[in-house]
């Protein structure tokens, strides 16, 4: 099951949905270019999805990336793909580090990972 919290900005309903479920950034984002760093870290923001999921025991999803910003801008998330386990209780968030040479803005309601049901791909959307 699926909760979207009041800061949600993608384009979820709420009712019953197959297959893959975007992740959309809650807020405005930028994360700055590698090069513009002065240590060696590399730079990552977290970000906020307000959405809250429910799995059944021993069900698991995935986290997976998106190649459009990896491709284009060098953006990609870090440890993917994440994985979401029966016991994760907060809101979705995912993690993304700019390997690119310019500084990236996630914009609000941006797809920054998609979310991936193991076995059954069916989920229940409440708001």
């Amino acid at each position: 099951m699926l909760k979207l919290g009041p800061n949600y900005s993608g384009s979820l309903k709420e009712g019953e949905i197959r297959g893959v479920v975007p992740l959309c950034s809650v807020k405005e984002v930028v994360i700055p270019a590698f090069c513009e760093c002065a240590t060696l870290n590399i730079p990552r923001r977290i970000i906020k999805t307000d959405i809250f999921v429910k799995l059944e025991e021993g069900e698991i999803a995935w986290i997976t990336p998106v190649y459009g910003i990896a491709a284009g801008f060098g953006v990609t998330m870090m440890a993917a793909p994440g994985l979401v386990t029966w016991e994760t209780r907060n809101d979705l968030r995912v993690v993304l580090a700019n390997y690119g040479l310019r500084s990236y803005l996630v914009k609000r309601g941006e797809v920054v990972g998609y979310l991936t049901k193991m076995g059954e791909q069916r989920w229940n959307i409440t708001l």
